[in-house]
């Protein structure tokens, strides 16, 4: 049986993008990833007192993540959003859910 994975990325914002910004960018990015099979779930958060952003997505399978992945750096509506981005700040971690407390 595959497992559910997450992935979880953690940056700061490109110089000069305000947080306003990037929540609207994201909410749009995040509208073509509910669209695509095997999306579960989406969170972004800001670290407390600090200018880093976790974007943590679930996903049925890490099947289903590569699959989009990549549809996701093509769609213009992402492009935008990872435009906001600091490329140099940008960790990526991906893992296996072992055990989970949500339904889906």
């Amino acid at each position: 049986m595959n497992k559910q994975v997450m992935n979880l990325y953690s940056f700061k914002l490109a110089k000069g993008t305000s947080d306003e910004q990037f929540i609207q960018a994201s909410q749009k990015a995040e509208g073509f990833l509910k669209e695509q099979p095997g999306f579960l779930y989406r969170s972004v958060s800001r670290e407390n007192d600090s200018d880093v952003w976790i974007d943590t997505g679930y996903w049925e399978s890490a099947e289903h993540y590569q699959k989009v992945h990549q549809a996701f750096m093509e769609a213009p509506q992402c492009q935008q959003f990872m435009a906001l981005i600091d490329e140099g700040s940008l960790q990526a971690r991906h893992t296996e859910i072992e055990t989970t407390s949500c339904s889906g």
